[in-house]
């Protein structure tokens, strides 16, 4: 009779053992099932606002561009205030959210992009002078446009990996 009971004894030991021992395995592995899934929703989420920062530039660098081409056509019809109301804010939106791409950017991507912004102020500050004193303007409008469109070359290839990383 003794012996049953301690070999009862011993089964029933080793099945709450190896309940315990289940119980833990599954545990460590849902622990790590939602560490994982977390790091994957960050991951997704961190892509998706890269993509968006890298969208809202490309977008406001077409929208600076093309005011700027408008602008430029009209040569006989330059006025001071078609300058403010619709040049400086679209520059000031493409360099506002060049700062919040360059959260993203590289040392030479960000130095790239900052030329091309230069470039859009080096621009109206030749209109703001060439409307100052009425004379034609001087700058070389050819440069602008051609570093404008070089630009927007540049993030559609930076852009371009992304997307295609994220589908």
């Amino acid at each position: 009779m003794s012996d049953v009971v301690l070999t009862g004894c011993f089964t029933l030991a080793g099945v709450i053992v190896g309940a315990l021992i289940t119980n833990l395995w599954e545990g460590s592995r849902e622990k790590r099932r939602l560490a994982f899934e977390e790091h994957r929703w960050r991951n997704d989420r961190l892509l998706q606002r890269e993509i968006e920062c890298f969208t809202d530039l490309h977008t406001s660098l077409v929208e600076c561009e093309r005011s700027f081409n408008t602008y430029l056509m009209q040569k006989g019809a330059l006025t001071s205030e078609a300058l403010h109301q619709d040049l400086i804010p679209k520059r000031n939106e493409f360099s506002r959210r060049l700062g919040l791409a360059s959260l993203y950017l590289n040392r030479t991507d960000e130095q790239r992009l900052n030329a091309v912004d230069g470039q859009f102020i080096q621009a109206l500050k030749a209109l703001e002078v060439a409307l100052a004193t009425t004379r034609p303007h001087d700058f070389d409008d050819t440069l602008l446009i051609e570093r404008a469109s070089g630009a927007k070359e540049f993030i559609r290839r930076r852009l371009k990996p992304t997307l295609q990383n994220s589908s």
